[in-house]
Protein backbone atom coordinates (compact mmCIF):
# COMPACT_ATOMS: atom_id res chain seq x y z
CA UNK A 1 0.00 0.00 0.00
CA UNK A 2 1.59 3.45 -1.07
CA UNK A 3 1.75 6.14 1.98
CA UNK A 4 -0.17 8.99 1.38
CA UNK A 5 2.15 11.24 2.83
CA UNK A 6 5.01 10.06 0.70
CA UNK A 7 5.39 13.44 -0.90
CA UNK A 8 5.45 15.32 1.66
CA UNK A 9 7.56 13.06 4.33
CA UNK A 10 9.45 10.09 1.74
CA UNK A 11 11.12 7.40 3.51
CA UNK A 12 14.11 7.92 2.39
CA UNK A 13 14.36 11.46 4.63
CA UNK A 14 12.08 10.04 7.39
CA UNK A 15 14.34 7.14 7.87
CA UNK A 16 17.94 8.61 8.25
CA UNK A 17 16.60 11.59 10.35
CA UNK A 18 15.26 9.10 13.13
CA UNK A 19 18.53 8.00 13.17
CA UNK A 20 20.42 11.44 13.30
CA UNK A 21 17.77 12.68 16.02
CA UNK A 22 18.97 8.98 18.14
CA UNK A 23 22.66 9.70 17.24
CA UNK A 24 22.29 13.48 18.23
CA UNK A 25 20.59 12.34 21.10
CA UNK A 26 22.88 9.56 22.20
CA UNK A 27 25.39 12.36 22.09
CA UNK A 28 23.85 15.27 24.09
CA UNK A 29 23.64 12.26 26.54
CA UNK A 30 27.07 11.23 27.01
CA UNK A 31 28.49 15.08 26.74
CA UNK A 32 26.09 15.30 29.89
CA UNK A 33 27.81 12.10 31.33
CA UNK A 34 31.38 13.46 30.74
CA UNK A 35 29.64 16.62 32.80
CA UNK A 36 28.83 14.28 35.21
CA UNK A 37 32.43 12.27 35.94
CA UNK A 38 33.86 16.16 35.78
CA UNK A 39 32.19 16.70 38.94
CA UNK A 40 32.46 13.45 40.64
CA UNK A 41 36.74 13.60 40.00
CA UNK A 42 36.66 17.25 41.04
CA UNK A 43 38.59 18.19 37.59
CA UNK A 44 38.03 21.45 36.04
CA UNK A 45 36.95 21.42 32.40
CA UNK A 46 40.48 22.22 30.08
CA UNK A 47 41.75 19.40 32.17
CA UNK A 48 41.50 15.88 30.67
CA UNK A 49 43.69 13.75 32.78
CA UNK A 50 43.77 12.81 36.72
CA UNK A 51 40.46 10.20 36.82
CA UNK A 52 40.67 6.89 35.43
CA UNK A 53 36.75 7.02 34.75
CA UNK A 54 37.02 10.12 33.50
CA UNK A 55 39.48 9.50 31.13
CA UNK A 56 37.56 6.38 29.67
CA UNK A 57 34.04 8.38 29.63
CA UNK A 58 35.66 11.52 27.42
CA UNK A 59 37.36 8.77 24.71
CA UNK A 60 33.95 6.87 24.91
CA UNK A 61 32.43 10.59 24.27
CA UNK A 62 35.30 11.35 21.89
CA UNK A 63 34.78 8.37 19.60
CA UNK A 64 31.05 9.01 19.09
CA UNK A 65 31.94 12.90 18.43
CA UNK A 66 34.37 11.44 15.41
CA UNK A 67 31.75 8.77 14.21
CA UNK A 68 28.60 11.05 14.71
CA UNK A 69 29.23 13.04 10.94
CA UNK A 70 30.23 10.51 8.93
CA UNK A 71 27.47 8.11 9.95
CA UNK A 72 24.62 10.68 9.58
CA UNK A 73 25.91 11.33 6.35
CA UNK A 74 26.46 7.84 4.86
CA UNK A 75 22.81 6.85 6.12
CA UNK A 76 21.43 9.78 4.25
CA UNK A 77 22.95 8.70 1.01
CA UNK A 78 22.20 5.01 1.58
CA UNK A 79 18.76 5.81 2.04
CA UNK A 80 18.67 7.99 -0.71
CA UNK A 81 20.71 5.37 -4.00
CA UNK A 82 19.56 1.98 -2.27
CA UNK A 83 16.80 1.64 0.41
CA UNK A 84 15.92 4.03 3.55
CA UNK A 85 14.87 0.40 5.55
CA UNK A 86 18.51 -0.86 4.70
CA UNK A 87 19.76 3.03 6.15
CA UNK A 88 17.65 2.42 8.92
CA UNK A 89 18.87 -0.53 10.36
CA UNK A 90 22.36 0.19 9.54
CA UNK A 91 22.40 3.65 11.48
CA UNK A 92 20.40 2.31 14.45
CA UNK A 93 23.08 -0.47 14.16
CA UNK A 94 25.72 2.07 14.94
CA UNK A 95 23.53 3.68 17.73
CA UNK A 96 22.93 1.18 19.42
CA UNK A 97 26.41 -0.24 19.19
CA UNK A 98 28.15 2.76 20.79
CA UNK A 99 25.01 3.08 23.38
CA UNK A 100 25.79 -0.25 24.95
CA UNK A 101 29.85 -0.40 24.25
CA UNK A 102 29.90 3.15 25.97
CA UNK A 103 27.44 2.09 28.94
CA UNK A 104 30.24 0.71 30.81
CA UNK A 105 31.84 3.89 30.99
CA UNK A 106 29.12 5.73 31.55
CA UNK A 107 27.05 3.65 34.31
CA UNK A 108 27.34 3.07 37.80
CA UNK A 109 28.49 -0.38 38.05
CA UNK A 110 26.72 -1.54 40.56
CA UNK A 111 23.22 0.39 40.44
CA UNK A 112 22.71 1.13 36.88
CA UNK A 113 24.06 -1.76 34.71
CA UNK A 114 22.43 -4.92 36.36
CA UNK A 115 19.89 -5.62 33.37
CA UNK A 116 23.36 -6.03 31.24
CA UNK A 117 23.96 -9.41 30.25
CA UNK A 118 27.64 -8.99 29.54
CA UNK A 119 28.49 -6.83 33.11
CA UNK A 120 31.94 -5.41 33.01
CA UNK A 121 34.17 -6.42 35.79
Amino acid sequence: MNNPLNWVLPDRHVFPSIVAAGAVSMWHIQAFCVKKAREKANIPAPAVTGDEDLERTLVSYQHTAEGLAPVICTTYLCSYFTCPKTALILGSGWVLSRMFGSCKNFCDKEKDCKWMVFKSS
